[in-house]
């Protein structure tokens, strides 16, 4: 999903730091029952790989349920016997059916491989109407205390966006809200949400839009004097809505212009009929607002062949990203415990 979005962002980065796209693609009898979107890259003689997708993202293995350990077998026979891959790094769900049939076939290689937690995503199961939901922990009683604050200082109003329909001047928008947010901070080690990222999400989410009725996407603004001030970005996909991005001009941080947005976008979700799940894509304390569940992603790290020498070499480079030093850290923890 979203590869256009993918491949803009990739063209644009990741390809000046070494790095190679490859996409995978397995059929039988001619019906694709696979897709693994990586990127590649020869650094210092060691051969590696990962997921072509940001981490934020939550990637995982496209595989067709009754091919899953035929497209495994084959993906571990590519990356680690055709390109003879060094390190492969993936992130994934905790709770994917990939990860067993994964681990499993690793071990026929004779591979070394760790698992470790490395996220969780906070998540709302929508098991109840919005009005039994609102009505919990005063969620009702906030969210009208910030309409109140709202109607006594300024003029706004909300604007809803359906599938991205908002020409050349939607990625603009956001952009501006995103240059006035807390995230811009020196201090945060958030800043800088380029116009890759932005239009990967909405180029993207208009493709796949066009390839199926099960997706759609919407952005939500909150207007001051008819500039904005606050947005939402949400998904949905085959029962589970996504809040993929949001942000808030500083200036009305005390207002909880981004709250009240946010409550609204979950509220959409609720009322829809479709929706059975609410992903949040990230985990931070303001969503304990709405939910105190949550689902784990882990890092799948493997190293092979030259995996003790890759491990000495690696220690001794405090250049390599912070993503590979993760990694070997989570390996050589897995080794002492083995």
């Amino acid at each position: 999903m979203l590869l256009t979005g993918f491949v803009r962002q990739f063209m644009d980065s990741n390809r000046t730091k070494g790095w190679n796209p490859l996409f995978l693609i397995i059929r039988s009898n001619g019906k694709i029952v696979g897709a693994v979107s990586l990127m590649v890259k020869r650094w210092l003689g060691l051969r590696m790989a990962e997921f072509l997708h940001e981490d934020w993202l939550a990637p995982d293995f496209v595989f067709s349920t009754h091919y899953r350990e035929v497209c495994i077998d084959l993906l571990c026979k590519y990356l680690l016997e055709t390109l003879r891959c060094h390190l492969v790094r993936f992130y994934l769900p905790a709770e994917s059916p990939n990860l067993t049939a994964l681990e499993n076939r690793l071990r026929s290689y004779g591979a070394d491989f760790s698992i470790r937690e490395q996220s969780r995503h906070s998540v709302i199961p929508v098991d109840c109407s919005w009005d039994e939901f609102q009505s919990r922990k005063g969620r009702r009683r906030k969210i009208r205390q910030i309409e109140r604050k709202l109607n006594k200082s300024w003029p706004w109003e909300i604007e809803c966006i359906r599938n991205f329909d908002g020409g050349p001047s939607l990625p603009e928008r956001i952009l501006g809200i995103e240059a006035r947010s807390w995230k811009q901070s020196p201090q945060n080690s958030l800043r800088d949400v380029s116009i890759e990222q932005i239009l990967m999400i909405i180029e993207g989410a208009s493709a796949v839009r066009h390839e199926t009725e099960e997706f759609d996407s919407d952005v939500w603004f909150l207007n001051v004097n008819h500039v904005p001030v606050a947005y939402t970005l949400t998904v949905k996909y085959k029962g589970t809505g996504y809040i993929v991005k949001t942000s808030y001009d500083q200036k009305y941080a005390k207002t909880y212009v981004g709250k009240y947005l946010n409550n609204l976008a979950i509220q959409d979700m609720f009322s829809d009929g479709e929706t059975k799940n609410i992903d949040f894509m990230a985990s931070y304390p303001f969503m304990d607002f709405w939910t105190k569940s949550s689902v784990g992603h882990v890092g799948f790290s493997i190293l092979r062949g030259k995996g003790a020498t890759a491990l000495e070499l690696l220690q001794q480079r405090t250049s390599i990203p912070k993503l590979w030093r993760t990694t070997v850290n989570s390996w050589k923890r897995f080794r002492l415990r083995q």
